[in-house]
């Protein structure tokens, strides 16, 4: 699948950039959605995990970023 995205001008923000000087960053835009069974489904062919394992290890990972964020 390809990403989407558009340009956008910002500050330069490198070494050295005068203050006023912008430059075109690639802002990606998310235009489709995936549903989590799909996305364990797709997780555990290109690893070596089950789609189950896959999904025990996100589910714990949304709880780890709940508790510490």
């Amino acid at each position: 699948m390809a990403l989407k995205y558009r340009l956008v001008k910002r500050k330069d923000f490198s070494k050295g950039a005068a203050e006023n000087d912008k430059l075109y960053y690639a802002q990606v835009s998310a235009s489709d959605r995936v549903k989590f069974r799909e996305l364990c489904d797709a997780l555990s062919v290109a690893t070596a995990a089950s789609s189950a394992d896959v999904n025990c290890v996100i589910k714990g990972l949304i709880q780890v970023i709940k508790t510490t964020c």
